[in-house]
């Protein structure tokens, strides 16, 4: 199993400004149950796969997976400095599977890619991401032009 050695900083906390509701998988293991979005990054059978992929009897860090419910809810997720996060008891990646594949083992991209859900701040997609972050880019060239043109 891949381990976390204790405590991680949290980067960002993505959706906590919205009430978009999405379909939810809850894992319930040996008295535990943990919800995510069929896409977000879990490690099934030692495996960074996306959550809908999970089966009952698959492992999970809590146990064994001995069933799977389906509702709707709001979604938060922490985005962590090492990609992983801890809820009760289960370890997922903080991310998508898609972008956890690319960046759980990879400390590199995974701090570009935490320096970017940072500057985006909380959005919901890969294109008001992208918005946010030129908007903040384009502002402060934008404010070093002044401040160049303000010294000569």
């Amino acid at each position: 199993w891949r381990r976390r050695d204790g405590a991680t900083r949290v980067i960002a906390v993505q959706h906590k400004a919205n009430d978009i509701v999405s379909e939810m998988l809850t894992f319930h293991t040996d008295g535990r149950a943990v919800s995510m979005t069929a896409d977000h990054g879990v490690f099934v059978d030692g495996k960074l796969v996306a959550a809908g992929e999970a089966k009952v009897g698959s492992a999970l860090s809590a146990g064994t997976i001995q069933r799977i419910t389906k509702s709707k809810a709001r979604i938060i997720n922490a985005v962590t400095a090492d990609g992983t996060v801890v809820a009760d008891g289960v370890l997922a990646a903080s991310n998508p599977a898609w972008l956890a594949a690319l960046t759980i083992d990879a400390p590199w991209t995974r701090a570009v890619a935490n320096a970017l859900v940072l500057a985006a701040g909380d959005v919901d997609s890969i294109g008001e991401g992208a918005v946010a972050v030129l908007g903040k880019v384009a502002a402060g060239l934008a404010a070093a032009a002044l401040m160049a043109k303000a010294g000569k």
